[in-house]
Formats: C-alpha cells, structure tokens, sequence
C-alpha cells in the first residue's frame, strides 16, 4: 500500500497533460528516491530491503533504492528490472560490486506511426542508477554482470542473490574485478547536471 500510495501522490504532482506520460512519471519517481531515500553504505545484510521496506526506513545501499524506484514504476505498469555488475572509479583503479535499473519508456504513438515503427518495438530501453543520479545514462564506468531477465514470478533477481549469499557467507568465495589495461582517455566528459529546485 506504501507504494501504491507513493506512486499515485507523484502521479498526481504532475501536470494535468503529463499525468499519462510514462518518461514524466519515471523521472519524478527517480527524483523522489534519489531525494527521499538516504544511501546506506552498511546495508549488507540478508536479504537486502524490497523495495516497501527500502521507502519506509528511507535508507538503502543501490540495489535497495533500485528495489524501491522498480517497486514505484511497477505499480504503474511501467516496464523496469535490474541490471547487476561493478562500478569503477573515474580513474579505472576501484571497482566493486553494484546494481541499477533498466526501464523502458514508450515514445510518442503518432511518431512512431508517422515512422512506420510498430508501437511494440517503439521504446527506449535506458539505464537508471538513482544512487549515483544517472538518468538514462550508461557510462563506461559501469561492467554488466547480469541482466534481470523476463520473471512473471519475480524470482529471477532472488537466484542472482542466492548465488552471491551462499559464495560469499558460505565457502569464503569473493568476486574481485580488475581493469586489464588503461584506461585511455582521448577527451571529452560527461555531466549529470543537479539543477536547483528539482
């Protein structure tokens, strides 16, 4: 019900003509976590917060928050799932284990008719990582261990876990990553503005 209730006060905060837009739902969503849900940077307990606990504690480390904007979207019917692997340091050295979300936000109807798309591949399939405020950003700092796949059971992303639960606590089995080369940086950058007022 937390939820629930959650997603229809951010539904009803949007304007009247955004009310039915699934990017103006999302990304409202996206600025409730990532504004409301403080990171934890101790959350490693079993099993990690779903997403009801992660919004009523308001703490959760980044599998947790996804857990938490996932739950938001789903309510809403709005196609979401987990993205698994590590996140490296800017210079390539740190990497440790992390999770984000996938969403897919249907584009405009009439353009996709105008285009000749069929409305069912008509979609944008984009990153979210509320924690470290990537809005449909991937960037090269980010390795692709797991990829949540089709679970009408919801069940999929829990074998992952027990993978990593019975490893881990088990038979001492840790997971490491290491940059092989590099990395080489020929210029440029990229900013995820933090625009006042949002």
């Amino acid at each position: 019900q937390l939820v629930k209730t959650i997603a229809n006060n951010i539904q009803a905060s949007l304007p009247a003509s955004e009310q039915d837009n699934v990017y103006a739902f999302a990304h409202a969503a996206f600025i409730y976590v990532r504004d409301e849900v403080n990171y934890d940077s101790f959350a490693h307990g079993w099993p990690p917060r779903n997403g009801p606990e992660c919004l009523a504690q308001g703490l959760g480390d980044c599998d947790e928050q996804s857990n938490a904007w996932m739950s938001i979207l789903r309510v809403k019917q709005i196609p979401t799932w987990y993205e698994f692997g590590a996140l490296t340091s800017m210079d390539h050295e740190v990497w440790e284990a992390h999770a984000w979300a996938v969403v897919m936000i249907p584009y405009d109807a009439e353009w996709c008719d105008a285009l000749g798309i069929t409305l069912g591949s008509c979609f944008l399939e984009a990153s979210v990582d509320v924690v470290n405020n990537k809005w449909l950003l991937h960037t090269p700092t980010a390795f692709t261990e797991f990829i949540e796949p089709e679970s009408p059971g919801g069940v999929a992303a829990n074998d992952f876990y027990r993978v990593l639960s019975i490893g881990a606590y088990n038979y001492a089995w840790f997971e490491t990553y290491e940059t092989v080369e590099g990395p080489y940086h020929s210029g440029g950058d990229y900013k995820v503005p933090w625009l006042a007022g949002e």
